[in-house]
């Protein structure tokens, strides 16, 4: 009965060091990482009785039941788009997160089951500064659609993010890329002009830049006359 006692009382000891190592790990500011899956198989008792936490071990990439990886998640927020839950704010940009997902080699572009990647999500909430960096310092292709037929730039539109457009524009993004349903960007902020007052920014941004492309194209075939 001793025995049991005493070992219970060891064990209790255990597990307080093993929290107050796992606290101090998660919160310490000098910390380098944490264990992300301190189950008992992963906690070894040494031989002089200390404590030795194995498997720091963690997938970056790794996805959720909707095909999402952690980058696509930080901007996304949940399955409707509304709650993040790696940006509680989601009004702020998440770019810092980015950031450093990039810089631990996350796979940037890598879209879900429905198509939707992290660029598209930035293009849905109007992360200009998001989706500036994951088109030109992560390579996201400005011109890649959702398994539904909806470009960037028709999503950025059809909520009125003109910091969007012009973050793909500069990008050289197809604003005129048509969706599913035969609607190009220009028609989408004009058909939502009643429900978003920025949509008439995104219209006439719009507009001026098709007219420039044509002015261009119109330059390009007398030159070649």
């Amino acid at each position: 009965c001793w025995r049991l006692l005493r070992l219970r009382r060891r064990a209790v000891t255990s597990l307080k060091r093993v929290a107050c190592a796992q606290g101090a790990m998660i919160f310490g500011e000098d910390s380098p990482g944490f264990s992300a899956d301190p189950h008992p198989g992963n906690v070894m008792v040494l031989a002089d009785g200390r404590l030795g936490l194995i498997d720091y071990g963690c997938d970056i990439d790794a996805s959720d039941d909707q095909g999402r990886t952690v980058a696509s998640m930080a901007v996304s927020g949940s399955h409707d788009g509304r709650n993040s839950p790696c940006c509680l704010n989601q009004r702020t940009d998440p770019l810092p997160l980015l950031r450093l997902l990039h810089s631990k080699g996350c796979n940037m572009a890598k879209p879900d089951l429905d198509g939707r990647t992290a660029a598209w999500w930035a293009s849905f909430h109007g992360y200009e500064h998001s989706l500036r960096f994951l088109l030109t310092s992560c390579g996201c292709n400005p011109n890649v659609k959702t398994r539904g037929g909806e470009s960037l730039s028709w999503r950025a539109a059809l909520h009125g993010h003109i910091g969007c457009l012009r973050a793909l524009a500069d990008s050289n993004a197809d604003l005129n890329a048509l969706s599913v349903y035969g609607e190009s960007p220009l028609e989408a902020a004009e058909r939502s002009v009643g429900r978003y007052h920025r949509q008439t920014g995104c219209a006439q941004f719009l507009r001026a830049h098709h007219r420039a492309n044509l002015i261009n194209d119109d330059a390009a075939q007398l030159d070649q006359n």
